[in-house]
């Protein structure tokens, strides 16, 4: 049986193999470790548009969970450029396919798009997972907002 014999090589190259091998085992658990953090549910306030007297937002679910959310309540405020709160809507976003992007749109009643300083995730006020009952959904969410306003929890 043939070993792999490092002292077959020159000095500088036996180095750079020690390296790339060390860099590689390193970089085993990092993925891990990504794939562990990229799990759960992104949400993107993608847009707004007038729709009537309304401002109709659009958001984008990235479930990257097992989960499948048969429902799924959440309740949005909307503050105005001074800092007021303008509106306060809940809306059903269910269902959300697990391992599957979803596009919801939603219309904010007599509320004017240009007048939205920034979006506040209140609560998740229901929400039923397919594995656990009493998951806390509040902490597996991700959001960012393409749309120009801030979308915070």
């Amino acid at each position: 049986m043939n070993r792999f014999k490092l002292d077959r090589f020159p000095e500088q190259m036996q180095c750079g193999l020690l390296s790339v091998l060390f860099c590689s085992l390193l970089l085993v658990p990092c993925h891990l470790i990504a794939k562990d953090i990229e799990k759960g549910l992104r949400i993107d306030l993608n847009k707004t548009e007038r729709s009537d007297e309304n401002c109709r937002i659009t958001l984008v679910f990235e479930n990257n969970s097992q989960d499948f959310y048969q429902k799924y309540y959440m309740e949005l405020a909307f503050f105005n450029k001074n800092g007021v709160i303008a509106q306060r809507i809940t809306v059903d976003a269910a269902p959300l396919r697990n391992n599957k992007t979803t596009i919801k749109e939603f219309d904010v009643p007599q509320l004017q798009c240009n007048d939205i300083n920034r979006v506040l995730l209140n609560t998740i006020s229901k929400c039923e997972p397919s594995s656990e009952q009493n998951l806390d959904c509040m902490s597996l969410i991700k959001l960012k907002s393409h749309s120009g306003i801030e979308f915070l929890m």
